[in-house]
């Protein structure tokens, strides 16, 4: 009897053992499968990545491509418009035979431009460092007045010929009121 229940003691041990040894085997595997699985991933993520990171990089350099495409065109289409503009001008002085403008007075050439030292000025007054509200010298110093201007649609439509019958319209000296022709602009 004791010998027979060695043999079933010996004979319990041995498929707890197998039993052991299988389940160990099979965490292993799964260990490995995971392990395996999670290199997968990674390498996946990784490409994944690189592939996003490489077509922002294309949609980057075609946006910047596309924006110096548009930049080149805008400027030589405002060059192009500006040629166009002066040959029109050059026609239209021809035809009527003008003469060529002078070239503009500026009315910055004596007065440096200059920003005013306060957020809060007014555009035709700067605040000095001393805080002094004094005008700008940006302004222009030939003001154009409300009396200097003729009617803008005369009684025949024509409003060209109605100003030259009134007389030369344009810039006005405000201190004499006299049009910069040397005419008197008071009548």
């Amino acid at each position: 009897m004791v010998e027979a229940m060695e043999k079933y003691r010996v004979r319990q041990m041995e498929g707890l053992h197998e039993k052991y040894t299988r389940r160990m085997q099979l965490v292993e595997a799964l260990r490995v499968s995971y392990s395996s699985q999670a290199e997968r991933f990674r390498d996946y993520r990784a490409a994944q990545m690189e592939q996003m990171s490489s077509h922002l990089e294309n949609i980057r350099e075609n946006y910047n491509q596309q924006m110096q495409r548009v930049r080149e065109y805008g400027s030589r289409r405002a060059e192009q418009l500006w040629e166009s503009y002066e040959r029109q001008e050059q026609e239209v002085r021809a035809a009527l035979e003008l003469p060529d403008p002078p070239p503009p007075d500026s009315p910055t050439e004596t007065h440096p431009l200059s920003r005013s030292s306060s957020f809060y000025s007014l555009p035709e007054y700067i605040i000095d460092d001393e805080g002094v509200l004094r005008p700008s010298p940006i302004i222009g110093k030939v003001r154009f007045t409300p009396h200097n201007i003729r009617s803008q649609n005369g009684a025949d439509g024509n409003s060209l010929t109605k100003a030259a019958e009134d007389g030369p319209a344009g810039p006005v000296d405000p201190e004499s009121g006299k049009h910069k022709g040397g005419g008197d602009c008071s009548s």
